[in-house]
């Protein structure tokens, strides 16, 4: 019986010690997901990428022995012989696939809702362009950034408590 003593007393301490690391364990921490704003366009392939993609099959077909890479080494060096005139075939459509790119994130990043500012961001976005005035004369000591972001924060700074709760975030 003394002999099982010790091994009793060390299986209480095994499961009071699982018994609190299980509690630990299962204690979660919640936290916010960020809203995830839609995907935008994707950027369009080069005219290089355009050309692997039209030729990398007939040429997998023709030597379907050859590895990937290998097929993309020769493709390369097609690529590199290519005539001016046969390469702006390549080049052109790369063109328009970019501009039609080009509109499509504009139209995206206009549909996409402006980030709402609070507190001392949103006091300087105010202020700045009553003090910020870009002028040809180089004199002019207004259109230092860091002399106006001064004067914003000398402002903020003299500001009562009552006036910068205008500025904070409303709780919902």
């Amino acid at each position: 019986m003394t002999m099982l003593l010790p091994i009793l007393k060390k299986e209480v301490f095994n499961v009071r010690f699982i018994a609190q690391t299980r509690a630990f364990a299962t204690t979660q921490v919640v936290t916010k997901k960020a809203k995830k704003q839609p995907e935008g366009p994707k950027r369009p392939p080069a005219a290089y990428a355009l050309f692997i993609k039209e030729n990398f099959s007939h040429e997998k077909a023709e030597n379907p022995n050859l590895k990937s890479t290998e097929i993309l080494s020769q493709l390369g060096s097609a690529w590199k012989s290519l005539g001016n005139g046969e390469k702006s075939k390549y080049e052109e459509e790369a063109k328009n696939q970019l501009a039609a790119y080009k509109k499509k994130k504009e139209d995206y990043l206009a549909s996409l809702p402006e980030k709402e500012v609070y507190g001392y961001a949103k006091f300087m976005k105010e202020k700045f362009a009553t003090y910020f005035v870009k002028s040809s004369d180089p004199n002019d000591r207004n259109k230092n950034f860091g002399e106006v972001s001064k004067k914003v924060a000398a402002e903020w700074k003299s500001l009562p408590e009552s006036e910068k709760k205008l500025y904070k975030k409303p709780e919902n």
